[in-house]
């Protein structure tokens, strides 16, 4: 590890080089923001404005980066250089980057953040080994309710598993997103009051997240038939179409039925696996979800609903869109019954 700053009293010592992943954006604000606030602490006040600078990839220049922090601070310990989209550069950035995370200022601390870095990156091994480095992953479905909850207790609110997850299905699964939502629920709480029902979340919150159109053929190819019905009447909320959505159900049971398809002549779940990968040119990890979806229906069900679908997206084109639309939902329920 490169040479730690110290720091009075038993905080942690700073690092010179951070880097912060994560797929969501309140996951990297989050340590970003407690360093920055750290920083102001010890510097006093203001001072830290003439010494922080921000740059975005790919457009500012990475020599310009090395040479702002390779600049000494103005009365202050130490200067901040954050560089965003970190993915976005090219390998002779990030050896560039990496030659500069050999020996970095010591009056310097330079963090870099972006939704992804593969490890077998010249940068993501000099961070590993000069620095530190913050994977932050999202809590999974089924721990992001208690994550909720824990958005309300720290505004003060208390709230159980239900008002969580009626929080979760209005606005998505995004925490930075679910943050703001508490602060919206509880600002608009009477003044004193702290218990937070589904019913008031509803009231309060409304519809707001975009259904992400994945997560309504994820919903089909899981037989959740309840989640699926619920993800296409927002989208129709939001301006969407069921004939829009039928391509991606069209889509999600092709891809089943070669999964089954695999998975029936080739017992051999790593073999087969790999030919699936193969077939419709989708990475393994993938295939690997879509051949246990498909294990979920029997072939004759799958070749069933291909050609129910076909009845559909004909009465789709053809009807008034309230009829379509409840022979497009009827086709959801069927094919997820079990």
């Amino acid at each position: 590890m490169a040479k730690a700053k110290t720091t009075a009293g038993h905080k942690q010592e700073l690092k010179a080089l951070y880097l912060i992943l994560s797929e969501q954006s309140y996951l990297r604000e989050q340590p970003l923001a407690r360093l920055r606030t750290r920083l102001d602490a010890e510097a006093g006040e203001g001072q830290m404005e003439f010494n922080a600078q921000t740059f975005a990839a790919p457009d500012a220049a990475v020599d310009d980066i090395i040479a702002a922090a390779n600049t000494l601070p103005f009365m202050v310990p130490y200067r901040l250089i954050v560089v965003t989209d970190i993915e976005k550069y090219n390998t002779e950035d990030y050896r560039a980057l990496a030659a500069y995370a050999q020996a970095p200022s010591p009056t310097t601390i330079l963090v870099l953040v972006g939704e992804k870095l593969a490890k077998n990156t010249t940068l993501y091994k000099a961070i590993a080994a000069h620095g530190v480095v913050m994977e932050r992953k999202a809590p999974l479905a089924k721990d992001l309710p208690a994550t909720v909850v824990q958005f309300f207790v720290e505004w003060g609110l208390q709230a159980d598993t239900a008002a969580a997850r009626a929080l979760i299905n209005l606005v998505g699964k995004d925490l930075g997103s679910l943050r703001s939502a508490v602060s919206k629920v509880k600002t608009s709480l009477p003044v004193g009051a702290v218990r937070v029902t589904s019913a008031e979340v509803a009231a309060v919150v409304g519809q707001s997240a975009e259904v992400k159109i994945w997560e309504f053929s994820n919903a089909l190819s899981e037989r959740d038939g309840t989640g699926a019905l619920r993800l296409l009447r927002r989208s129709l909320q939001q301006g969407g179409n069921s004939l829009g959505a039928l391509p991606f159900a069209l889509r999600s049971i092709r891809d089943l039925i070669a999964a089954r398809a695999y998975r029936d002549r080739n017992p051999d779940g790593q073999s087969a696996t790999a030919q699936l990968a193969a077939s419709l040119n989708k990475p393994e990890w993938l295939a690997r979800k879509l051949m246990a979806q498909a294990e979920r229906f029997t072939a004759d069900e799958l070749r069933g609903a291909l050609t129910s679908l076909a009845d559909v997206e004909q009465t789709l084109k053809t009807s008034p869109p309230e009829i379509g639309g409840l022979a497009f939902e009827r086709w959801i329920v069927e094919l997820c019954a079990t």
